[in-house]
């Protein structure tokens, strides 16, 4: 990714430390965003899920006092 990233900015010397970072940070975001929106759901994580909207929708969400 890196070296692609390099070579498509047109520069001719080694692959720099800025490339490098760059093909990082693209390679990070491109696997959240698989992770949250591709990749399917274990069971246990969707239960969790809905436990904490319910948990903060009762006690959370209401105003004591």
């Amino acid at each position: 990714m890196a070296a692609g990233l390099h070579v498509l900015e047109g520069f001719e010397s080694e692959v720099g430390l800025d490339c490098l970072l760059c093909a990082i940070a693209l390679c990070d975001e491109a696997s959240r965003d698989y992770l949250n929106h591709i990749a399917p759901k274990d069971e246990d994580e969707i239960e969790a899920v809905a436990l904490k909207v319910w948990l903060v929708q009762k006690y959370v969400s209401k105003k004591v006092g």
